[in-house]
Order: structure tokens, then C-alpha cells, then sequence
């Protein structure tokens, strides 16, 4: 979806009830020009004629003493087929973890340090906070003027190295960040086409988004809440996409409604990503027929052996008729 209808629901939703900033005229730079010293000329026109009469018959002698030599023939080089390279394979996510765990962990060393120095320059600055000229005097009392001067080159240096410290420690920041994000992205997006398309749009319309979001938010609380993510890509991705998010996210300005707004909103996106994520097939199970096993007979009292004793005889129904006749009951 094209970003244009996020960007203009924000720019609406600044201008209204709000007048528009007037913005200072940019200075144009100037660029400095240097001049050139001219070089200079010599004069003694006899000495050069002299010069150029002896070069002259040099080079004539030389073409007297040998003939020229065949130029040997200069063979064009070839281009090289450049073999193919193989496609660098992605490093696991454990492994990409590893590394930047090891890189964080020596920026913070270098941040105690910047840190320890400032404090120790802030120090020695405050000892000598309004120092003044008659301060300084000799041991005889009368003025000092070289201690004074002395002291304020000394100030004026330890100024610039902490200002020179804040600015490195800036720089180391803004490393780490950078690398903390694209370990964010690629975890988020291991699918080499999807990182792509993110950076990609992240390159077009990352600048403007983030100027749009700031003018309607000074306070930073959308971002905010995003960098506290882990999976912030994905949902930055779908607000820089999908205006009907962004119109929910930006309904209020107020602080504490914003921010119960975005988390919300990260909760639906990720909620549906990790629904939507394809889970491994298992395999049919391969049901083997059953075989029915041979009913047994209940056991009901007294076992009765099937086969007959070697005194007994089979009676057959005449006999037990007869039987019966002989012996009724009662």
C-alpha cells in the first residue's frame, strides 16, 4: 500500500488547530578560494640558451650511435571470466546474537571511559570556576599575569576535549544502535527477499515517516515504545503501510492514549504473524490393520475338559427321556 495516505493523515492531523512555523531563510555556504603564488622566473637567458645547445647535441649523438630497437609487441590482456560466487549463507540467529553481544560489550567499555574522563575534566573545571586575573599573584603578592594566561589556554583545552569526548561518545551510540537494528532486522526477516523490501522501504519513505510521526508526537512516545521491542521492524513495517493502523495509533495525542494505542496495536500485528507462520507438516502416520485376536471363552465356575475320560460314555436324548420317566421329581 502506498505510504502517501499515512503521511497526509498525520500532516492533517498537526495542522489542526495549530498555525504553521515560520522558518528561517538557510544561509548559503561560502566557499573559500585560495590564490595561488605565482612561480618565479629566472632571468639569465644565457645560461638557458647554453642549456638548450647541449641537450640538442646530445639527443643528436644518441640518434647517431645505435638504431632504434624493435618495440616488443605489447599483448592485450584478456578479461578473466570472474568465477561465479556462491550466495554468503546466513549466519544463524545464535550466532549473529554471539557477535553483537561481544561488540555491545566492548562499546560499554568504551563508554565508561568516556564517561570517567568528562567527570574528572568537569572537576578540575569547577575547582577553577571563577577564577579571575587578580587571583593570581606571586609570592611576593604582586599580579601574576602569565598564571592567569596560563590558566585560561589550560580551560580553554579542557573544554574542547570534553566537548570532543560528548562527540565520540555520540558517534559510539549511534553505532551501536545501528547494529543493534540490523540484528533486529534480520532476525525479524530472515527471508532474504522480505529484508530487502524492508530496507528498501525503509530507504524511500523511512526520512518522511519519521518527520511526520515527530510533528504529531514530540514527545516520542510511539517510538519509544518500538525501540523497548525486539520485533519492532515488523510492526513499523505495517504502520508505515497501513493507514487504517495508523489513523487507530493517532485517533489521540494524548501521551498515556498514544502510548496504550501502539502497544495495542504491536500486539494485534505480531499476534497475527505468529499465527500466520507456516508450522512443519508432520508426516501421516501409517496405520498397520489390526487383527482381531481369538475371543476367548468366559470362565464361568468349574473348567469342564472337552475331552472325554477314558470310563465315561456319551448319552444320546432317548436315554435321558427315559431317564427323566424313571426318576421324576418330587
Amino acid at each position: 500500500m502506498n505510504t502517501t495516505e499515512c503521511y497526509e493523515y498525520l500532516a492533517n492531523l498537526k495542522n489542526k488547530g495549530q498555525s504553521e512555523e515560520v522558518k528561517e531563510p538557510s544561509t548559503p555556504e561560502t566557499k573559500e578560494t585560495t590564490q595561488e603564488a605565482p612561480a618565479e622566473q629566472v632571468d639569465d637567458k644565457v645560461a638557458e640558451e647554453d642549456n638548450k645547445g647541449v641537450e640538442q647535441k646530445q639527443v643528436e649523438d644518441k640518434g647517431d650511435d645505435k638504431p632504434e630497437e624493435p618495440k616488443a609487441e605489447v599483448k592485450e590482456d584478456t578479461p578473466e571470466e570472474t568465477p561465479k560466487q556462491e550466495p554468503k549463507k546466513e549466519e544463524p540467529q545464535s550466532k549473529r546474537d554471539y557477535a553483537f553481544e561481544r561488540l555491545k560489550k566492548k562499546s560499554r567499555e568504551q563508554k565508561e571511559k568516556y564517561e570517567a574522563r568528562i567527570k574528572e575534566l568537569e572537576a578540575e573545571l569547577e575547582k577553577g570556576k571563577g577564577l579571575k586575573a587578580e587571583h593570581f599573584v606571586k609570592q611576593d603578592g604582586t599580579p601574576d599575569p602569565n598564571s592567569y594566561v596560563d590558566w585560561k589556554f589550560k580551560e580553554r583545552n579542557m573544554q574542547d576535549e570534553i566537548r570532543q569526548l560528548q562527540m565520540q561518545e555520540r558517534e559510539r551510540q549511534l553505532q551501536e544502535d545501528i547494529e543493534e537494528d540490523k540484528r533486529r532486522v534480520a532476525n525479524c526477516f530472515q527471508d532474504e527477499k522480505e529484508r530487502n523490501d524492508y530496507n528498501d522501504l525503509i530507504a524511500r519513505n523511512g526520512k518522511s515517516f519519521y518527520d511526520a510521526v515527530t510533528e504529531v508526537d514530540p514527545d516520542g512516545v510511539v517510538f519509544g515504545y518500538l525501540s523497548t521491542m525486539p520485533e519492532y521492524p515488523v510492526v513499523l513495517r505495517e504502520l508505515m503501510t497501513d493507514s487504517r493502523l495508523l489513523g487507530y495509533t493517532f485517533r489521540s495525542t494524548d501521551p498515556d492514549t498514544l502510548k496504550r494505542n501502539i502497544a495495542k496495536v504491536a500486539d494485534d500485528i505480531l499476534e497475527r504473524r505468529h499465527n500466520s507462520t507456516p508450522k512443519v507438516k508432520e508426516e501421516p502416520k501409517v496405520e498397520t490393520p489390526k487383527v482381531e485376536a481369538k475371543k476367548e471363552l468366559p470362565i464361568v465356575g468349574k473348567q469342564i475338559n472337552s475331552t472325554p475320560s477314558a470310563g465315561s460314555t456319551v448319552h444320546d436324548r432317548n436315554y435321558w427321556n427315559k431317564y427323566l420317566k424313571e426318576h421324576p421329581r418330587g
